[in-house]
C-alpha cells in the first residue's frame, strides 16, 4: 500500500493510507513510525507540518543535555501562539543586557 501510495501521491491515496495503517497497526507502532519520520524532516519542514496537524508542543520538556537542540526540537512542534508566547515571556524575564543583546542578533540576522 506504501508503494501505490507513494507512486500515485494523490490525497485520496494516502488518506486510504492512513486508514490502513489504522486498522493494521496498535497506536504504538503508528506513534514510532510518526516519530521516525518527524526525525528525518528539516526544521522548517517539521514546523509546516506540525502547524498543519494543529496540535502544539504542550509545554516544553526539561532538558536534560543539549538546552539548544531540545528547544530546536520543542520549537519546530510549537505553534505559532506556543512560539509567540514563550518568546514573549522569555524575552521579558531577561535582564536588560540579554534583551539589548538579543535584540542586536535579532537584527543582524534579518538583515542578513
Amino acid at each position: 500500500m506504501l508503494g501505490f501510495a507513494l507512486a500515485a501521491d494523490a490525497p485520496d491515496t494516502w488518506q486510504s493510507f492512513a486508514l490502513v495503517l489504522t486498522a493494521r497497526l496498535e497506536v504504538r507502532e503508528r506513534a514510532t513510525i510518526a516519530t521516525m519520520v518527524c526525525d528525518t524532516l528539516p526544521d522548517d519542514t517539521l514546523h509546516e507540518v506540525m502547524s498543519a496537524i494543529g496540535r502544539g508542543a504542550g509545554f516544553p520538556a526539561v532538558p536534560f543535555n543539549d538546552v539548544l537542540r531540545e528547544a530546536d526540537i520543542w520549537a519546530a512542534a510549537a505553534s505559532d501562539a506556543e512560539l509567540r508566547a514563550y518568546l514573549l515571556t522569555a524575552f521579558h524575564t531577561l535582564g536588560l543586557r540579554d534583551r539589548r543583546e538579543f535584540l542586536e542578533h535579532a537584527n543582524r540576522r534579518a538583515t542578513a
